[in-house]
């Protein structure tokens, strides 16, 4: 006997797995994730499940963050095509010319489709039928899946995915593109737990683990600021903001290291990370202004190896025209590139004064390097307060667009 463990989208069982979960899908959840309900079963009797279990729009996002993103998807299968279609089982190939016609020509759209068709015309239903009876619709239902959905399903196709060019995240996230954002994602371990695992066991958590040694896409993306204040920011918007991302990402905590902030010496930590042959993913992202724009021009002349990314906060439409004073007195100017830094993000409620006026930047130092002004907004340390007050009622989408922007730019890094 063993215990059956179904990884489903929907009512769509993708794969299965008996007494142990598929640490690579189990990378798509996190223990956070795991749910304890009860539902009926197929004699109308109530049982206990236990699951993994998040939306279809949580799932994608944390596909795309992972690097599953369908451009990523899409050079995977074109690079890796070639050696797929010369696959061999018990020394003859797995496909028919056909087969590797159709192969040969698949773009990414077609590889959709072909998931769609799967997810609308579930072959795994039909071995619930009687045996008279599930041959022939078997069968029948093959006959109206393309060539690319058979190729998925294998030579002795029961229903779930067997078989892709690339990673099986890749064509999990394929299944999902067209589905509802509602949709459920869920790992059943309900009949592995008391048979293959304990009850108190941190099952996703423990896959994961075994999972990620050596492996860049299960382990979290590491973000670089340019001080603790920027640090603090982040993580605290991204739990109020995208709670399914949170476990995605890490911050150096720069309070428990005696090191100066500032975009200067960011520099030289992204330098050092350069040179040091880490593994991690690394964001290395500066504020949007002046000295934000040098460090990056030093920067993209030092050859970065793929799994480091130097951004700057983006362009936000506050910023176009944001009040400034100068020599020239009080005039409103474009700061972005000049004057961003992380609390322009914050939102308009706390960039405001008690009159509900906007806090301006003041202009400092010129550099020569870049010949602009350097700016930075006024009181900063009352707005960094608010936003400590914003965050305990809630930060939201409709009073921080400016972070959704933020985030957004973010997540599309290694996408």
């Amino acid at each position: 006997m063993s215990a059956n463990i179904s990884y489903l989208i929907g009512d769509f069982e993708f794969q299965t797995s008996s007494n142990i979960v598929i640490p690579s899908l189990m990378t798509m959840f996190r223990e956070s994730d795991r749910r304890i309900f009860t539902e009926k079963d197929e004699d109308g009797e109530d049982r206990e499940c236990i699951a993994y279990e998040n939306t279809a729009r949580n799932i994608k996002q944390r596909l795309d963050v992972m690097g599953f993103s369908l451009h990523n998807i899409e050079k995977a299968i074109q690079d890796n095509l070639p050696s797929f279609m010369e696959d061999e089982y018990e020394g003859e190939n797995k496909f028919t010319s056909e087969e590797k016609k159709v192969l040969s020509s698949s773009v990414l759209s077609d590889w959709i489709s072909a998931c769609d068709i799967l997810y609308r015309i579930p072959l795994r239903s039909v071995f619930d039928m009687d045996t008279e009876k599930w041959d022939t619709e078997k069968k029948q239902r093959l006959k109206q899946l393309p060539v690319l959905a058979k190729v998925m399903l294998g030579d002795d196709p029961y229903g779930w995915v067997q078989q892709f060019p690339v990673d099986f995240r890749a064509a999990f996230r394929l299944c999902l593109e067209n589905q509802d954002d509602d949709l459920l994602v869920r790992v059943d371990v309900s009949e592995a737990v008391g048979w293959s695992y304990d009850e108190d066991d941190k099952i996703c958590s423990d896959a994961i683990e075994s999972f990620s040694a050596g492996l860049v896409h299960a382990e979290k993306i590491i973000i670089l600021t340019e001080g603790e204040t920027d640090t603090r920011i982040l993580r605290k918007s991204l739990e109020s903001l995208y709670p399914h991302l949170k476990d995605f990402y890490s911050f150096i905590d720069f309070s428990n290291l005696k090191v100066d902030g500032g975009a200067p010496n960011r520099v030289a930590n992204v330098k050092m990370l350069a040179g040091s042959g880490i593994l991690n993913r690394v964001i290395a992202l500066f504020d949007n202004d002046t000295a934000g724009l040098e460090a990056c021009n030093i920067l993209s002349k030092v050859s970065m190896p793929d799994n480091i990314k130097v951004l700057r906060l983006p362009d936000i439409e506050i910023a176009k025209s944001y009040p400034t004073i100068g020599p020239t007195g009080l005039m409103n100017f474009d700061i972005n590139g000049k004057a961003c830094g992380i609390e322009m993000f914050l939102g308009t409620d706390v960039l405001k004064d008690d009159k509900g006026v906007l806090l301006p930047v003041f202009w400092g130092g010129y550099n020569t390097k870049i010949r602009q002004y350097q700016g930075e907004v006024d009181q900063k340390g009352e707005i960094q307060k608010k936003f400590k007050k914003k965050v305990e009622k809630g930060v939201t989408p409709v009073n921080s667009p400016e972070l959704i922007v933020l985030w957004e730019h973010i997540f599309k890094t290694f996408s």
